[in-house]
């Protein structure tokens, strides 16, 4: 602070007239920092092309002033949870604007594997995009939850259950046999 003196008197000693606090303080950027936290995922471990499910997703705002941007969160299966090459399986325009710092909003997307998706092992990754931020800091959150997307296949096997027949059938002669069909497969044989 500084003391400016504006009296009849005189100020004999203007080297006293300022003060410094004994401790600093920090001015900081304003910014949005909005981070996904995956609460809960609703799908199977194990999957085949077509599934669908749900992941509930809480988007916290960690910086210091409020999102004003509408913001779409994207739920991507990754092979080795990075958002490059990843395919998306859901998409949400949750619009947060209005979302005060340390605030939060809970958000549910509907999932879909696509029929085309390579089998094999991923991660789930939730990428935040803010529309048009220039002063926004989001992130992208990789879950350790594992989706294993798996190949259809049929697989049926038979196996004879009881068999009534002659012990020393002749030519012409009956009897039963029950046969019972199984699919191993992950599919639904037609």
């Amino acid at each position: 602070g500084v003391v400016e003196w504006d009296g009849e008197l005189e100020d004999r000693d203007t080297e006293n007239n300022t003060s410094v606090s004994a401790s600093t303080f920090a001015v900081s950027e304003p910014i949005v920092d909005l981070s996904p936290l995956i609460e809960q995922v609703d799908i199977a471990a194990q999957v085949l092309p077509g599934a669908t499910g749900k992941i509930k997703i809480n988007v916290v705002n960690n910086g210091n002033i409020p999102s004003t941007k509408n913001v779409t969160l994207r739920v991507y299966a990754s092979e080795d949870g990075e958002l490059e090459g990843a395919t998306q399986i859901g998409q949400s325009d949750a619009g947060v604007p209005g979302l005060n710092p340390q605030d939060s909003k809970k958000v549910t997307i509907d999932m879909a594997i696509p029929q085309d998706l390579t089998p094999g092992f991923y991660q789930l990754v939730v990428e935040v995009v803010e529309e048009d931020a220039a002063n926004a800091s989001n992130d992208t959150v990789t879950t350790a939850w594992a989706l294993q997307v798996l190949a259809p296949f049929g697989d049926l096997a038979g196996v004879f259950e009881q068999i009534d027949l002659d012990p020393a059938p002749m030519p012409g002669d009956t009897g039963k046999v029950k046969f019972l069909v199984v699919n191993n497969g992950n599919i639904t044989a037609d």
